[in-house]
């Protein structure tokens, strides 16, 4: 009976260490993932809170533009900037 509790028990601590080794693997990948994320949250942030500060005006002018997607997205020229250099 005791060799059987020590192989239950050897079982265990393997188990416990495969888990414990598991998840400091996965700690160390979260956080190398989130260091190379890291210089660009604030840039996306900043995109998104422009985004949605632009889509009002962005729908007003595509409704005066006859619902044309992709003519309301496409900024105009200015041409006379282009002829002054």
């Amino acid at each position: 009976m005791s060799s059987n509790n020590q192989a239950t028990d050897n079982r265990l601590s393997s188990n416990a260490i495969e888990i414990a080794i598991r998840l400091i693997l996965i700690l160390l990948i979260v956080t190398l993932c989130f260091q190379i994320i890291k210089p660009f949250i604030i840039p996306v942030i900043w995109g998104a809170i422009i985004a949605v500060a632009f889509f009002p005006l962005y729908q007003q002018l595509n409704n005066l533009l006859g619902n044309r997607n992709k003519l309301t997205a496409i900024p105009k020229r200015n041409q006379d900037a282009e002829l002054n250099t």
